[in-house]
């Protein structure tokens, strides 16, 4: 009976473990001669990749079990470089907490993201001071969308949506050309995607025991939401994460728990399924 972080440390030996075989036979110049050891090199991933998958659900898991395992496995875990990124990045972020949101109501938020956005677009971002200057406004604004965020069903934000896509790409883009330094960018990006998916979480469990979410429409859409830190970030955005942002997690999961039984009783959800949903967030990260 393994505690996850136990299994977690195995698994990511296995992972460390298959790069290196699997780089040696990728280096092989005599591929079809030499087809056998990529093939008994499959049937062992997949054998010894079933047994993880088995010993991890031997167990019903929890959500918390699903963020240690991606915690401890991370190949980036502890990595001196990917930990000083992310102590900057975050402090840069936590900087921002005592900012105040925006006042007024949904519709001049909205007004005020979307002019914000199309000014970035047309102004540029062309270097890191640029780049910093459009983090702390978005940020900004992004927290003062979630306070509203129990009243967006009957609104479309796919303006919001596309217009921070296409800045996201400008950022790239930059990065590209040097104009920003390519680890500062991506360091910045991963822990400003760990704060906005933690944070649309907490306001949807928030939300939900405050009464806010009355439709069923809202319900699936919150649903959703609360999965997205157990299902979106990956292993550099785990290991990017700061303390504080691991401890908003943990307690995350230990809310989503009810949170989620309680929305998928109203939406009238298959028990069975909705209580699995750790089971199979597990064997999707093994997989």
């Amino acid at each position: 009976d393994l505690s996850m972080e136990h299994l977690a440390n195995k698994i990511s030996k296995w992972r460390t473990l298959e790069d290196s075989v699997s780089a040696c036979l990728m280096r092989d110049t005599i591929k079809k001669a030499h087809s056998f050891p990529m093939e008994e090199f499959s049937i062992v991933h997949d054998s010894i990749r079933d047994e993880f998958m088995r010993i991890a659900t031997a167990k019903r898991r929890t959500f918390k079990d699903v963020l240690l395992l991606k915690m401890n496995a991370s190949p980036y875990k502890s990595k001196k470089e990917t930990d000083s990124l992310s102590l900057v990045a975050s402090k840069f972020f936590e900087s921002m907490d005592t900012i105040p949101l925006y006042k007024g109501d949904k519709t001049r938020n909205l007004t005020t993201y979307h002019f914000f956005l199309e000014k970035v677009k047309k102004e540029g971002i062309a270097n890191q001071s640029q780049f910093l200057a459009f983090l702390k406004t978005e940020d900004r604004l992004f927290r003062t969308f979630l306070s509203h965020l129990y009243e967006m069903s009957d609104v479309s934000v796919s303006y919001i949506t596309s217009g921070t896509e296409d800045v996201c790409k400008m950022i790239a883009q930059s990065s590209r050309k040097g104009n920003l330094p390519a680890r500062d960018a991506v360091a910045y990006m991963a822990v400003r995607t760990n704060r906005r998916i933690i944070a649309n979480a907490q306001t949807c469990v928030a939300d939900i025991k405050s009464g806010k979410v009355t439709s069923a429409e809202q319900r699936t859409a919150y649903f959703w939401m609360i999965l997205q830190p157990f299902l979106s970030i990956d292993d550099f955005g785990m290991a990017m994460l700061s303390e504080n942002q691991r401890k908003d997690l943990v307690q995350l999961s230990i809310d989503a728990l009810g949170t989620i039984a309680c929305l998928s009783r109203s939406l009238q959800m298959d028990k069975n399924m909705t209580d699995g949903l750790p089971d199979m967030f597990i064997k999707l990260y093994i997989s």
